[in-house]
């Protein structure tokens, strides 16, 4: 029977039951760019164990023995006429497989990879290229390193064995020179000179020896500390330069989304905050000071002078110089009917004090004002609160400021709400409505108060400036004339003797209810 008739045998009888697969299997050893590696497999898995071993697809490599391409059924052949012999193969690239390419529908572009996938393998092999060079690196160094420490051992074992010999013709000369006719008979210095190595001290020959050896061995022990110190580096080196890179890439990513990040929000940066130079000039005090007048979204006023760190606001009932953008910063113009160029300007946190100046007579001033004057607070008659301001690209001519529109009334709040909740109500579907507003205003004031502080803080602010909703003051309560508990006063008074409803009324009246009051009132009318 030939070799192939066995092998057909064996693969009917493994396909039929009485072999296993652990009879057909076999060992080889395949070979690319100096890397061998012994691969355990059957007859029908062979390619595919190689492919898996060199991450290849069996399509794209050949294997050759002895410059002959082979395959799967000829290298069982082989397994099989070489029964535990382990058989070595060479691996060549064939073919570029074509499975990490994606062809498009309309053929244009046939053979091209998608640009994801294709940077992809690119960094992947250039990943491979650089840990194979690292490898290549780290086993040149080692095995220079291994050689330069045999070739140290050898040189070591020669000079040991140099010395040795060194040593012996030293005692062949002490010999020669120390000994006497008496010591030795008749041996003359000639055959002294011409004794063997048999007639020479072997303790001393064997001691030198050892030593050699034992200088030897330590060389070889060196030379493999030597290499395994170069292996250890090598591989160091290697993680630090991909800990490097790492570190690189994440930092110059990190950097690029920092710079996209700012520069997204440098471009839509909006700042809604009008900002006008020039100088705010005071009519009482014929003194002005340069500064900025930066105009609010909700129609209020800040001011900023040159000579100040911050904005000006009114707090604990003094100006203060180091204010931002807050209500007690914020300032409120009430412009003159007859001038609109001439206003008071109000505190929004408090609405009863007005920003205004005093003359210092000479006095320093922590203000830069051109004749010494000072940031007071002043009341709403004072003349010394009344302001202009003329901006600096206007020729001298003074800005006009208008008037802030009067607050919404409970009411016109409550119209607001209601339509905004019909239009909720109309684009979303939900079945919701107000009625309409009570017509008692206390009743009013009381629902919308009770909403605003029902609502978070950033709701009400929001609630504010869309609807006007804040919290409103009650309104005065209509005094009531005669109550029933006054009758019975009157009532009373008339029993103690005071005979007059009209002046008994009027003296509760007067008393506010208080029936004592209202008898000492009758008691001193009486007497006059």
């Amino acid at each position: 029977m030939c070799i192939r008739d066995r092998y057909q045998r064996r693969v009917r009888d493994s396909h039929s039951g009485s072999h296993t697969e652990h009879d057909m299997s076999f060992s080889i050893k395949v070979t690319h760019d100096n890397d061998t590696r012994k691969i355990s497999c059957t007859p029908e898995t062979v390619l595919d164990q190689v492919a898996d071993r060199f991450e290849r697809t069996p399509t794209n490599f050949q294997l050759l023995l002895h410059d002959e391409p082979v395959d799967a059924a000829k290298i069982a052949l082989i397994a099989a006429s070489k029964p535990g012999e382990t058989v070595k193969y060479t691996l060549v690239d064939t073919l570029v497989d074509t499975h990490d390419f994606h062809f498009s529908d309309s053929g244009d572009s046939g053979n091209e990879a998608r640009p994801d996938k294709a940077e992809a393998k690119a960094a992947k092999q250039a990943a491979k290229q650089a840990a194979k060079a690292i490898k290549q690196a780290s086993k040149q160094a080692a095995k220079q390193a291994a050689k330069a420490a045999k070739q140290s051992a050898k040189q070591a074992k020669t000079e040991a064995q140099q010395q040795a010999w060194v040593n012996i013709a030293q005692r062949q000369d002490d010999y020669k020179n120390t000994s006497s006719d008496d010591e030795f008979g008749d041996i003359s210095g000639d055959r002294l000179c011409e004794l063997t190595d048999e007639e020479i001290d072997p303790k001393i020959l064997k001691q030198q020896l050892m030593t050699a050896k034992q200088a030897a061995n330590q060389a070889r022990k060196e030379a493999k500390l030597a290499e395994k110190q170069a292996k250890l580096a090598a591989k160091e080196a290697a993680a630090a330069e991909r800990a490097e890179a790492k570190a690189a890439a994440k930092a110059e990513k990190q950097a690029a989304k920092a710079r996209a990040k700012d520069e997204f929000a440098a471009k839509n940066k909006k700042n809604p905050n009008k900002l006008i130079p020039g100088k705010l000039v005071n009519w009482e005090a014929s003194d002005s000071i340069a500064g900025d007048l930066i105009m609010l979204p909700c129609g209020r006023v800040c001011f900023h002078a040159v000579a100040h760190p911050g904005n000006l606001r009114i707090a604990k009932q003094q100006v203060q110089r180091k204010g931002g953008t807050g209500e007690a910063a914020q300032f409120v113009a009430h412009p003159m009917a007859e001038k609109p160029s001439v206003f008071r300007l109000s505190s929004q946190a408090n609405s009863g004090l007005f920003l205004g100046v005093l003359t210092t007579d000479g006095a320093k001033s922590p203000d830069n004002f051109a004749l010494g004057g000072e940031f007071a607070v002043v009341d709403g008659e004072s003349p010394a609160g009344l302001w202009s301001f003329c901006p600096h690209d206007t020729g001298g001519q003074m800005l006009e400021l208008e008037a802030p529109a009067p607050p919404l009334t409970p009411h016109q709040v409550y119209t607001k709400l209601q339509w905004l909740v019909g239009w909720i109500s109309s684009n979303t579907g939900l079945q919701i409505r107000m009625e309409n507003p009570p017509t008692d205003e206390c009743e009013l004031v009381t629902m919308l108060n009770a909403l605003f502080n029902l609502l978070p803080h950033p709701m009400q602010r929001v609630a504010m400036k869309k609807a006007g909703l804040r919290e409103f003051e009650m309104p005065a309560q209509p005094e009531q004339e005669d109550p029933h508990e006054w009758d019975l006063m009157v009532q009373d008074l008339q029993d103690m003797g005071f005979d007059s409803l009209e002046e008994n009324r009027k003296a509760v009246q007067a008393a506010d209810g208080d029936l004592k009051a209202a008898i000492k009132q009758l008691m001193h009318a009486g007497r006059q």
